[in-house]
């Protein structure tokens, strides 16, 4: 089994990247989700979602992308991931892909609403509300109500 922790405090650095994502603070949450990797070469799927994550928050759709297909890669059955690549492709204006992806959520989870996950994501943890409702907005154009 793959070590998810290393003495070296990556884990810390994992946790506190996805906090500070989901509060909105993706500037900050960048450097720490790339020191994570840098300092667990073991690294679990997780980090490289919150690395993605960093990059959504800001707004690099693009950059996400690599990091979501490491977590997909490490993960394929996580239907999480797959609710985070629709969402991106769709911010993109790739909507076949988003489609596909959406497809593969209700696949994997059928019974995932877009509200169910916009409470378990964000809870009532931001301030500013355009970050989640540009997530919404993304997965309901890719085909999840």
């Amino acid at each position: 089994m793959r070590p998810f922790w290393t003495a070296n405090n990556a884990l810390a650095y994992d946790h506190l990247s996805d906090r500070l994502a989901r509060l909105g603070r993706g500037k900050e949450a960048l450097p720490l989700a790339k020191k994570a990797i840098r300092l667990n070469p073991v690294a679990p799927w997780w980090y490289f979602a919150h690395l993605g994550h960093a990059h959504w928050v800001i707004g690099q759709y693009e950059e996400p992308l690599a990091a979501y297909k490491e977590t997909k890669h490490r993960s394929p059955n996580l239907h999480a991931i797959r609710v985070w690549l629709a969402e991106t492709y769709s911010l993109l204006g790739r909507e076949e892909e988003a489609r596909a992806e959406a497809t593969e959520v209700l696949r994997l989870k059928p019974d995932f609403s877009v509200d169910g996950y916009m409470k378990r994501f964000f809870g009532s943890r931001i301030k500013d509300q355009a970050y989640p409702e540009r997530v919404a907005n993304a997965l309901h154009k890719a085909g999840l109500k």
